[in-house]
């Protein structure tokens, strides 16, 4: 397997909470995700990042079920 391992998700706040950033690398982007700020593709082999927020009032497991997968640039500059 040529997976790399991720560095562990880094924490990050905002006005709307604590979210958890995980950077993908593009050799383990295996799908085409769209990003929730340019709705446009982040096609596979493009390194990206998975947010999701850190404590989600319904448990963990709802929030990793939120996950959304973010062009780089797109999670620098989204509407905060």
């Amino acid at each position: 397997s040529d997976l790399v391992l991720d560095p562990a998700p880094r924490l990050e706040r905002d006005r709307y909470g604590d979210w958890l950033v995980q950077y993908i690398p593009a050799v383990n982007a295996q799908k085409t995700y769209t990003c929730p700020e340019c709705y446009r593709p982040i096609p596979p082999r493009t390194a990206h990042l998975v947010v999701w927020q850190e404590s989600h009032t319904m448990g963990r497991n709802r929030a990793i079920d939120e996950r959304r997968h973010w062009h780089q640039h797109c999670w620098l500059t989204r509407r905060k």
